[in-house]
């Protein structure tokens, strides 16, 4: 339980410590598919590829579904004690498929994470109730385990996506937390202000242009949000178009604040190119209408 967040490698250390405890014939761990909420087998010991690769034991009927809602162990006695219940008689299929004689939860928080199935032992012996009791437990923090790791790797997905997102984004994105440090700064911002974001991120706001740690620390202090506001910068005189948000928790106090800025030089320069265009045009029909007030006359 101590092999960090590398989930395969958990899981076979796990297996070699049941193998070194009850010696089994065969053992295999089956874990749950989110978006199939299907069981399949994630790491075995003695299986045939076959049946690893093969066996999906659906999350809402047979054993999954028994071990879910009475929240014990079974073992191949017990469903074939029972085989006049269709439930039984699926669940002795299905620990049949897997050449298994005992079948435990790992469960967490209420839910099924995965399964442990084991074979006989390889001395042929029944499992005592010492040594399923002790898998059972150790199945219960297996199956805490489990779930921490799948938890780190959906916040670690979810971090880089929403990296990728900012870094790929038009506009700048600073953004702060409750200690008044830069926590965000995406590549457009370090472009536009012509900083470093190694040079900026974990320092204090006050690290930043004025007046964008100002309107930063307002919206922090305040929860008050400025949308599509112009500002200049007193560095270098640049234009910006400014928008802050608060970013709120479970409290009335804002976690953080964001600041989504633009910069307006190019638009200035379209837009005073614009004007001299039709000031040209403007000159021309004037010229034009002066030559032909001048020509009649003459004529």
């Amino acid at each position: 339980l101590a092999a960090g967040f590398d989930l395969p490698r958990v899981l076979d250390l796990f297996l070699d410590a049941v193998s070194e405890l009850a010696r089994p014939s065969r053992s295999a761990i089956l874990l749950s598919e989110d978006e199939h909420r299907q069981y399949r087998v994630r790491a075995s010991r003695g299986l045939a590829p076959l049946v690893v690769e093969s066996v999906t034991l659906p999350a809402d009927s047979g054993l999954p579904f028994w071990l879910m809602s009475e929240g014990r162990l079974i073992q191949i006695e017990e469903a074939h004690a029972r085989s006049t219940e269709a439930t039984a008689r699926e669940i002795a299929r299905e620990m049949a498929v897997l050449q298994a004689v005992v079948a435990i939860p790992l469960s967490s928080h209420g839910q099924l994470v995965g399964i442990l199935t084991l074979g006989q032992r390889i001395t042929g012996g029944a499992y005592g109730r010492r040594e399923t009791e002790t898998l059972f437990n150790l199945g219960s923090h297996l199956a805490t385990a489990i779930r921490d790791i799948g938890l780190h790797h959906q916040l670690q997905y979810q971090k880089e996506f929403n990296e990728r997102i900012l870094q790929r984004m038009s506009s700048g994105v600073v953004t702060i937390g409750p200690e008044q440090r830069v926590v965000i700064m995406n590549r457009r911002a370090e472009e536009i202000l012509g900083m470093a974001a190694r040079d900026v991120l974990n320092r204090d706001l006050r690290v930043l242009p004025s007046p964008l740690g100002d309107l930063l620390f307002e919206t922090l202090s305040r929860g008050h949000s400025v949308t599509r506001s112009e500002i200049q910068l007193a560095l270098r005189n640049l234009p910006l178009e400014v928008s802050t948000y608060p970013v709120m928790g479970e409290g009335t106090a804002p976690l953080g604040a964001v600041v989504v800025f633009e910069d307006l030089t190019a638009q200035r320069q379209r837009a005073m190119g614009r004007r001299a265009a039709d000031q040209l045009q403007l000159l021309t029909r004037v010229v034009a209408r002066i030559a032909d007030e001048i020509k009649n006359p003459l004529v």
